[in-house]
């Protein structure tokens, strides 16, 4: 009987890649935001412009200023905290609708909102709207030139990563439907038959595939399914004329070289809120909702809901629970399938939490995420001065929730598939 499973995929899920090759990059969150914050670019009137930079020293001293009040609290939390790239694309790409200088509204109905009321702080009143628009291009670029180093890596490597390999070539009878948040194709390598709801077009000398909504919806050789809900390296926006789609969906391309010819050829697209940002193959930033707005990534969310409802087990890889929408479809599952339901998260903390105490202790200090997320599902609580409510072995071993419906990892995605696989699959 086969068997099919909802899978959240997020960054965390490569981290566990070995990346002791030659010129490789660590993926991290922390790693991408140090790449992007010191690019720079040819400015409007210089040769070097370092408006990233600017933004983000200028954006990370006023959140900081929060601590100002309370010295002791400065002293110990500051050095914890920095903006992280997503953060820092979302203000570059709001100055594309924030700033005056450089760019002239002809029809007040174009006008974004927020623009007539906020102003742009005056370290930044020197750069033009064209130098805000180059940088949120360069740090496109850049992410997704480190994202394709190690996709490209992977392929052609056929022989790395063997454990991440077999566990998504999984068991004939085994079928996931993946929403995933990253913009590489490791996993597509990995499964080699899937369905992404992408067909080549007929004729098309570039081998570029349009994607057909019914292809995926209907499935009907029922393989795995891979979806992108923030895009991949390899789309672009419509490349060739095409009366079936809007302009704005995404086509697939065979080689990121060809996607990223065609960003930025288009104008800058606008928000609901008439913000401007630019239809990248990849959504970054905080404004990933609004993107979402056109194909795939309008269909794979509309999907989401369907695999929720159908799919008993949930398996979440690697996912930071920094994306809202999803949090939110994802603790309505009690509500979706009822209490038959079966969820495993697996994530990474310190080898050093190793008990039942310390792990509630970090989730509350610095997983938070994760800690609202498993309440509906893992009831953690203190009770005559002991936590209750989560069945905790060793580091290694899976941590249960009272009632056996959720599993927990927190020694990262390589052991506990090394260890575990054939367990997460038959409790799933």
């Amino acid at each position: 009987m086969q068997k099919r499973i909802t899978t959240i995929v997020g960054a965390g899920a490569v981290l566990d890649f070995d990346f002791h090759y030659s010129n490789a990059f660590i993926p991290s969150s922390g790693n991408i935001t140090k790449a992007i914050k010191e690019l720079t670019f040819k400015g409007y009137d210089k040769e070097q412009c370092d408006v990233i930079n600017a933004v983000y020293n200028l954006a990370l001293r006023r959140k900081l200023s929060v601590y100002d009040k309370y010295p002791l609290k400065k002293q110990y939390l500051s050095d914890k905290y920095n903006l992280n790239f997503e953060e820092l694309y979302f203000l570059l790409e709001s100055m594309l609708s924030l700033t005056s200088n450089g760019i002239d509204y002809y029809d007040p109905t174009g006008v974004p909102p927020l623009s007539t009321l906020l102003t742009v702080r005056k370290e930044l009143e020197g750069y033009k709207q064209v130098e805000f628009e180059r940088a949120v291009l360069v740090s496109l670029k850049e992410i997704i030139s480190i994202i394709e180093h190690y996709d490209n890596h992977f392929r052609e490597h056929t022989n790395s990563e063997n454990w991440y390999r077999t566990f998504w070539k999984g068991k004939e009878n085994i079928k996931y439907d993946i929403f995933t948040f990253n913009y590489d194709t490791t996993i597509e390598q990995c499964i080699g038959d899937y369905e992404d709801g992408f067909e080549l077009i007929e004729d098309s000398e570039d081998k570029i595939s349009a994607f057909l909504p019914k292809k995926l919806l209907n499935n009907p050789s029922n393989p795995s399914t891979i979806q992108h809900l923030h895009g991949c390296i390899y789309y672009a926006e419509c490349p060739e004329e095409c009366g079936t789609h809007s302009n704005r969906d995404f086509f697939k391309m065979s080689s990121v070289k060809d996607a990223i010819k065609h960003i930025g050829r288009q104008q800058d697209e606008q928000t609901q809120a008439k913000e401007f940002y630019i239809n990248s193959p990849i959504l970054i930033g905080l404004r990933k909702l609004d993107k979402m707005t056109f194909m795939p990534s309008s269909i794979y969310h509309a999907n989401l809901v369907n695999k929720l409802i159908e799919n008993r087990g949930i398996l979440i890889i690697g996912y930071s629970f920094s994306d809202l929408y999803v949090n939110q479809l994802l603790q309505r599952r009690l509500l979706m399938y009822g209490d038959n339901h079966r969820l495993v998260i697996i994530d990474y903390f310190p080898p050093y939490v190793n008990n039942i105490q310390a792990f509630y202790r970090y989730m509350q200090d610095e997983n938070g995420r994760l800690l609202h997320f498993i309440k509906p599902f893992m009831n953690l609580r203190i009770e005559d001065f002991k936590i209750k409510g989560a069945e905790f072995r060793t580091y290694n071993d899976p941590i249960y929730s009272e009632d056996h419906k959720c599993m927990l990892f927190i020694c990262g995605f390589r052991k506990a598939v090394e260890s575990y696989a054939d367990l997460i699959i038959d409790f799933l």
